[in-house]
Formats: C-alpha cells, sequence, structure tokens
C-alpha cells in the first residue's frame, strides 16, 4: 500500500482534538478538586496542631509553670512556628481586608479564624473557632468551632 503525502485526514484530526480536549477537561476538573481537599485538609492539620499545643500548655500549667489567661490569648501563640498564611491580628471591621486562605484572630471577638478560597458552606466569612471552657470541666479549655462549615 502506498502512503499519501497528505497527512491525517481531517476527521481525524477532528477527533483528536475532540478527544484532547475532554482529556484536558477531565484533567482540570480533578485538579480544581484536589485544590479544594488540600486546602480542606491544611486548615484541619493547624486546628489538630492547636489543639496539641493547647493541651501541652494546659499539662505546663498543672505543673505549676505561670502563663497568660489562655481564654484571652491569641492560639497560634501555642504553635512553635506561625503558619505562613497567617494574616496577624485584625481589628473589628477590617475582616474583609484578609485575603482568602488565611488566618488571622480577631480580636474584638478573641476568635482565631480561616478564611477560604473555595466555596464552603458557613454563616459569615470565616471558619472560627474560640478558646472556651469545657463543660464538666471548668478548669479545662478547649479549641471550639464557633462558626458551622461544611466544605463543598
Amino acid at each position: 500500500m502506498r502512503k499519501s503525502g497528505r497527512g491525517l485526514p481531517l476527521f481525524e484530526v477532528a477527533l483528536l482534538v475532540v478527544v484532547g480536549a475532554v482529556v484536558g477537561w477531565q484533567v482540570q476538573q480533578r485538579l480544581a478538586r484536589m485544590a479544594v481537599e488540600a486546602e480542606r485538609i491544611a486548615m484541619e492539620l493547624t486546628v489538630a496542631n492547636l489543639r496539641t499545643g493547647l493541651r501541652w500548655y494546659q499539662t505546663r500549667q498543672l505543673m505549676g509553670e505561670p502563663g497568660p489567661d489562655v481564654l484571652q490569648m491569641n492560639p497560634l501563640v501555642l504553635l512553635e512556628q506561625l503558619p505562613a498564611n497567617y494574616a496577624g491580628v485584625v481589628e473589628l471591621g477590617s475582616v474583609n481586608t484578609v485575603e482568602p486562605g488565611n488566618w488571622y484572630f480577631d480580636r474584638a471577638l478573641a476568635q482565631l479564624c480561616y478564611r477560604p478560597k473555595a466555596a464552603v458552606e458557613m454563616k459569615g466569612l470565616a471558619v472560627c473557632y474560640a478558646l472556651r471552657h469545657k463543660r464538666g470541666a471548668p478548669g479545662e479549655v478547649v479549641l471550639q468551632l464557633t462558626t458551622p462549615y461544611r466544605w463543598k
């Protein structure tokens, strides 16, 4: 059989373009879902680290080490190193200045908050946590979720 010098027929080229577009769209969708999952995991890992730091702080308090009132402090001081996406302390009314994807401490409400980049079902602009006394254990303090949320 002789090959023609004309290359691929137009139908085959169109088929390759369509298949390539479908595969590219699938890859883009999967990467978008992975980015949302990575953000969720990073946020929840920071919260888990904060809870561990709080337990460590309370253990040192029980052993007699002096320290500030835990209910009024920024929970991030419990970490050995601040997260790279920590925007700092925010005063009342300037929460909108915090870029999505960053943590901030709302001094007026004494809450540590995270503004997600991804679409999250929640009340308000951010997912917030506060240090509160544990029910039934007046001396124990826990990091409590104050803004219910659900990742989409």
